[in-house]
């Protein structure tokens, strides 16, 4: 089992981080399902019952499995069956978080941080955060994930090169990599149960739209046919424009129609050519004086001539 996990476990570790193709992430998915199911066919998954000590190295490997099948869920970004995609990696988080819970293998404050995930993912926590206290929480889960991150480097560089002992070095390497996989479920949690309100609720707003819609043609369809057209006849004036409005020559009130637009014109040419004075005599002061200006150049005035 351990002679292939290597390449497998560096796809979905960090499927987060980086991305993946589809295929990629659908290949390695698949066999770390084989992986799981085999070692719990051999009976290599911790008990709940068990300590950290007593659990080998290889059992070590088999609890991260859990893990690296919900990041593959999740990196997985296509919205066909993205709900049920989010929820098996839910599952799979839960699972995780409460064998790692079990093993007594965290500190007491890492304890209630992982009891505190665990009951959001379930849905069954009623701790109420400020916007505050959540930014401040997620800037203490980034620098942990940022410490367990350089370590993991760094033990991965002395496992690579063989050169102290082969089993202690490997047993602290992966109790490494299961703290920053725990750092990093946490700190998806809250967005994870967003992601899945989200998707939930555009669903069923989805599926009310498609019964009202499919309610409201049964009533057209079921309405007389009189009905319809009365109210298709109801709605055209707020569609069609109104004919402009014309008195007919042959109205009685035509004559007196005709001598108030007569009236109307002659005031607007009145008006016009009032306007049309007043420029003139703008325009005439203005050469006026652009003249006197030219005859009477700046500072000259009180010159001796």
């Amino acid at each position: 089992m351990e002679d292939s996990i290597d390449s497998v476990v560096d796809v979905l570790y960090d499927s987060d981080e980086n991305s993946v193709p589809p295929e990629r992430l659908e290949q390695a998915s698949e066999k770390v399902e084989e992986w799981w199911h085999r070692a719990q066919v051999e009976g290599l998954v911790p008990l709940n019952n068990e300590e950290w000590d007593d659990i080998s190295t290889q059992q070590t490997i088999v609890l991260l499995f859990p893990f690296l099948l919900g990041m593959a869920k999740i990196a997985d970004t296509r919205l066909e069956q993205r709900e049920q995609r989010v929820e098996q990696a839910i599952n799979y988080f839960v699972y995780f978080l409460q064998k790692m819970s079990n093993l007594h293998f965290l500190s007491k404050d890492e304890q209630k941080q992982v009891e505190w995930a665990i009951q959001l993912l379930q849905g069954t926590t009623e701790t109420q955060w400020s916007d505050s206290d959540k930014r401040q929480r997620k800037i203490e889960w980034f620098k942990q994930q940022k410490l367990w991150k350089q370590k993991v480097d760094q033990l991965s560089k002395l496992v690579n090169s063989g050169e102290t002992g082969e089993e202690e070095l490997q047993r602290e390497w992966m109790a490494s990599k299961l703290h920053l996989a725990i750092y990093k479920v946490i700190g998806m949690s809250q967005h994870l149960v967003e992601e899945l309100q989200l998707l939930a609720y555009g669903k069923q707003k989805q599926l009310n739209n498609t019964t009202e819609e499919k309610e409201s043609q049964k009533q057209m369809n079921n309405q007389p046919v009189f009905l319809k057209l009365g109210r298709m006849r109801f709605y055209e004036p707020l569609v069609k424009q109104p004919p402009p409005f014309r008195i007919p020559d042959d109205d009685p009130c035509f004559p007196l129609h005709h001598q108030h637009e007569q009236h109307s014109r002659k005031l607007s040419r009145v008006e016009d050519d009032k306007e049309t004075k007043d420029d003139e005599i703008e325009i005439y002061k203005q050469r006026k004086w652009d003249d006197w200006k030219d005859d009477h150049n700046r500072g000259s005035g009180n010159t001796l001539r």
